[in-house]
């Protein structure tokens, strides 16, 4: 498939994303749309074998502004229009060494989302991981909740803060939904946070009737550092 049929086939969904896209055998493609300046787009062919390593698009400044290009090594985030292939990538990347050691750690998640007004915002937040969602509560008077609602896209990382640094970054939609009691993945992540017998104490301090909401988010672009083998873009060049 020649280059310039390769560009036709890049259909910008949204502004400021990047996502895989393909279909088997016809190998794997970046798209990347900006808000600002020109936008420009860089095909980068891709092996059509989801499960195989191969380095991530990274974005970098070039003679027309931010431009993707491959970093030196690591792991790709298939985001193709196939769900099963999509959800074969992801597993991918979540079963990394990197991945799981963060997803079973004891620091807090960073939840990024967009406020009424369109400004940002981060907090962090206890989650707890399931294997398939990210789940993180919250008690009903919490500003968040009055931006977040099912659909809202958002972005998590959970980090380390000891040199060599590792990085879990993560982007979904988020699931939101009131629970009566404490939520379980809550009481989960108090027990990791704290340890068995002082989550469990923590969790008893809230009445049976609390009421808490619960927000799910279903990994859909995943990126993992190292500061080993797996660099920011601006250090990869």
């Amino acid at each position: 498939m020649s280059e310039r049929r390769c560009r036709s086939l890049l259909v910008s969904e949204s502004a400021g994303r990047s996502v895989w896209s393909g279909s088997p055998g016809a190998g794997w493609f970046a798209r990347g749309a900006w808000r600002r300046s020109r936008t420009q787009y860089s095909v980068l062919r891709r092996r059509s074998e989801p499960d195989q390593p191969c380095p991530p698009v990274v974005f970098g400044l070039g003679l027309f502004g931010v431009q993707p290009r491959p970093a030196k090594s690591g792991r790709c985030v298939h985001m193709s229009s196939d769900p099963a292939v999509r959800s074969t990538g992801l597993r991918a990347d979540l079963d990394d060494p990197v991945a799981r050691e963060l997803l079973s750690s004891a620091i807090p998640a960073r939840l990024a989302y967009c406020w009424r007004d369109g400004t940002p915002r981060v907090v962090p937040i206890w989650f707890h991981w399931d294997g398939t969602e990210i789940v993180m509560a919250s008690p009903p008077g919490a500003p968040k909740l009055k931006a977040l609602e099912d659909g809202v896209p958002v972005a998590l990382t959970i980090d380390s803060d000891e040199w060599p640094y590792k990085v879990l970054s993560i982007r979904g939609r988020a699931q939101v939904a009131k629970v009566v009691g404490v939520c379980a993945e809550y009481a989960r992540a108090a027990e990791r946070y704290f340890g068995p017998s002082e989550g469990a104490a923590w969790v008893s301090r809230f009445p049976p009737d609390v009421e808490m909401w619960r927000i799910a988010v279903t990994p859909e672009q995943v990126r993992i550092l190292d500061f080993d083998t797996r660099f920011p873009s601006a250090l990869s060049s």
